[in-house]
């Protein structure tokens, strides 16, 4: 007989029929370690394999699924977004520069306030796993808000927007990668915005007539000023107690 590190269960096979760990004996090996890591992130039936593709395909079903009960078939939401925002995080600190570049460059900014602009932009950059972590309450709040005839709470909606934001983080990184072929393709990013987060939010709300794609618009438009209305008093806040 076994006993489960993880629960204390005995057991008599490889793995605990109480918690499903897999019992390892002897000393962890890199081996293990990479072998567990393609388990996990590249076999097709891993968790992350069925929840990144469900949330591409059909994230309104998924994500149902997932609040009735099925959360073991599913990465759960918190894992899910720190993932993507880790790579997103990561994919901007090494190719962020051209795509801030891209957008100082449409921006009509004088000789003398360029300084300023970076300075915010260089701030922002240093605090954005704080900054995200805000904006998917904030959806999820605008969503609750429109979508007040639907059964789910807010609590179930931010489930959702923690969801559908790391998918969105995961096609931003690989648009900022792309960008750096022609930097006219990280339009592409706003495109991500606009397009796929109202069509995830028109599905999972069964909201899918005229009246609710323009809500789910509105949704992110708002969200968005928000967000963009939050950062500027974070940078004042900033500003005021440190460079003044």
């Amino acid at each position: 007989m076994e006993k489960c590190p993880n629960c204390s269960n005995e057991f008599t096979k490889s793995y605990c029929n109480n918690c499903g760990q897999k019992i390892i004996k002897g000393d962890l090996t890199i081996k293990m370690v990479l072998s567990d890591f393609v388990q996990n992130v590249f076999l097709f039936d891993s968790t992350l394999y069925k929840t990144l593709i469900g949330l591409l395909i059909n994230p309104g079903r998924l994500v149902k699924s997932y609040l009735g009960g099925k959360k073991k078939k599913y990465l759960q939401p918190f894992q899910f977004f720190l993932l993507f925002m880790t790579i997103y995080l990561l994919v901007l600190n090494f190719f962020g520069d051209t795509f801030f570049d891209f957008i100082n460059s449409g921006l009509q900014i004088e000789s003398d306030k360029i300084s300023k602009a970076e300075l915010i932009q260089t701030l922002v950059r240093k605090n954005l796993n704080v900054l995200y972590f805000i904006l998917t309450p904030i959806i999820a709040f605008f969503i609750h808000i429109f979508y007040k005839k639907t059964k789910f709470n807010y609590a179930e909606m931010l489930i959702f927007s923690l969801y559908i934001f790391g998918v969105a983080l995961l096609l931003s990184s690989v648009v900022i990668i792309i960008g750096q072929f022609s930097p006219k393709l990280f339009v592409l990013k706003s495109i991500i915005t606009l397009g796929y987060i109202p069509f995830a939010i028109t599905q999972f709300t069964n909201s899918k007539s005229l009246l609710g794609v323009v809500k789910a618009l509105m949704t992110i438009i708002l969200s968005y000023l928000t967000f963009a209305f939050l950062i500027l008093v974070f940078v004042s806040i900033y500003v005021y107690i440190f460079m003044i």
